[in-house]
């Protein structure tokens, strides 16, 4: 996957979501190594659409969201996060919101 993330993000992409879609159950180790590695932020972002509660990715994801003041994109990602940064995050996020 990080090779495909290299030549073309679209194409790492459609692979985790095939590989996801087969339910095959490695995915989620082969696709943190690879949103980590990736100058990209697509990738750690479906990696955490899809459920994994790697705090590194989710990290990577969530300054994603804020630097393009996507509020909307956050608080989608932060639902799919129940650790407790997402969750302090999502009570910071809607008394801003007010």
């Amino acid at each position: 996957m990080q090779v495909l993330d290299g030549i073309n993000v679209d194409s790492a992409l459609k692979r985790l979501n095939r590989l996801v879609s087969e339910g095959n159950i490695a995915w989620e180790e082969g696709a943190i190594e690879a949103a980590l590695a990736s100058s990209s932020p697509e990738l750690a972002v479906l990696v955490c659409t899809l459920g994994s509660s790697n705090e590194a990715v989710r990290a990577k994801a969530y300054t994603q969201a804020l630097s393009e003041l996507n509020l909307k994109g956050l608080k989608e990602l932060l639902t799919s996060g129940g650790d407790n940064f997402s969750c302090a995050l999502t009570q910071r996020l809607t008394y801003l919101s007010c």
